[in-house]
């Protein structure tokens, strides 16, 4: 217990110093007479300037999620040592300077039957799920555990909150799914009526949340979530699944299989194949772990097992040439790379630290 309480304070120590004096270590020393604001929200038009202001080496990152008007982000952090515990934390900023608010709040000690897996803020509430099939609902504001529901048996490998607000849906073990009501705190498993054998390696909403897609195991499926009626699923590449989201109002699908980034088009309750993204000649084909559309629906960006950084034109459905996300490479598997909901920061977390990207602005 006392190696982990070192560990932990040593971790909030390195978090907190880093993210209070990012400005000195990276935006004054990238490009004299700059600063560390967020500006525009990211788009293609601007991604060009994009900009570190922060970052830190620390333990792997495993999962993150925004406050959807604050400034706040919660997200689940590993350890130094040879543990698999994995810890739940949050850190929130003041958006008038980005400057550090307060030091980066631990919100509990790991241990081997509540380690964390998944992460999602809920208006004021975050809702983590843990390796034993739990959710835990923790109050923001006043840093305290409300309560704990068991969800299923097995790890919890994804959480997915429905448009409304009002429900999200929980997997276990990439292969059982549950409809958990946030209000009245029931938990309800889905028979995936025509696919039941899916496996939800990645999940998706549509934008207003009539449909609900999956994809792993060499598939990907489409559910009616009203009555969780099943489109035919169709065969993908094999590999890992990363990347799947819901594009271009709702009338295609971003799906990413190994390396590869394809389009698939939605009409008359039938999926059907379009087109490869167009790779940017000379880059490293690695099975893609995660990536995020910007706030216009204009730019993708994706980061992959091998520690690359990409950003693609959804326009042109081709991959850009950005050098500071060409030049940047850690070797460490991308595990979170995520928007806030204005667009104007972008989170990433690796096995070998975190962190923050803007779009430059001159002062």
């Amino acid at each position: 217990m006392l190696s982990k309480t070192v560990f932990t304070l040593a971790f909030l120590l390195v978090c907190s110093t880093s993210l209070a004096h990012g400005t000195d270590r990276y935006c004054r020393s990238w490009q004299p007479g700059t600063n560390c604001l967020p500006g525009a929200a990211f788009s293609v038009d601007n991604v060009h300037q994009i900009h570190e202001t922060t970052a830190s080496e620390g333990p792997p990152f495993y999962d993150a999620s925004w406050h959807e008007r604050e400034p706040i982000l919660a997200y689940v952090a590993g350890c130094f040592c040879s543990s698999d515990e994995k810890y739940l934390l949050f850190t929130r900023w003041r958006d008038s300077d980005y400057a550090l608010a307060n030091t980066a709040s631990l919100l509990s000690m790991a241990d081997p039957e509540r380690s964390y897996t998944r992460v999602l803020i809920v208006s004021d509430m975050i809702i983590a799920g843990t390796m034993s099939g739990h959710l835990q609902f923790w109050d923001l504001m006043e840093e305290k555990l409300l309560f704990e529901q068991a969800v299923g048996n097995g790890e919890v490998t994804a959480i997915l909150l429905h448009p409304t607000g009002g429900w999200l849906v929980v997997a276990i073990a990439n292969t059982y799914l549950y409809r958990v009501d946030l209000d009245m705190q029931t938990v309800t498993e889905v028979n995936l009526l025509g696919n039941e054998d899916q496996v939800l390696e990645a999940m998706a909403f549509s934008d207003e949340g009539h449909l609900l897609a999956a994809a792993g195991g060499g598939t990907v499926a489409i559910w009616e979530s009203g009555s969780w009626a099943a489109w035919e699923p169709q065969p993908i590449p094999s590999g890992m699944v990363g990347l799947l989201r819901f594009t271009d109002n709702d009338r295609s699908l971003l799906v990413s299989s190994g390396g590869t980034v394809d389009r698939w088009s939605l009409s008359d309750r039938s999926l059907s194949y379009g087109q490869q993204l167009q790779p940017y000649a000379g880059r490293r084909e690695c099975a893609i772990t995660v990536g995020d559309i910007s706030v216009d629906g204009s730019l993708l960006t994706t980061g992959d097992v091998c520690g690359q950084y990409r950003a693609w034109d959804l326009a042109a459905d081709a991959e850009m040439y950005i050098p500071q996300l060409h030049e940047r490479f850690e070797g460490f598997p991308v595990e979170v790379l995520e928007f806030r909901p204005d667009g104007r920061v972008l989170f990433m977390g690796n096995y070998g630290g975190f962190g923050y990207l803007i779009i430059h602005q001159p002062e």
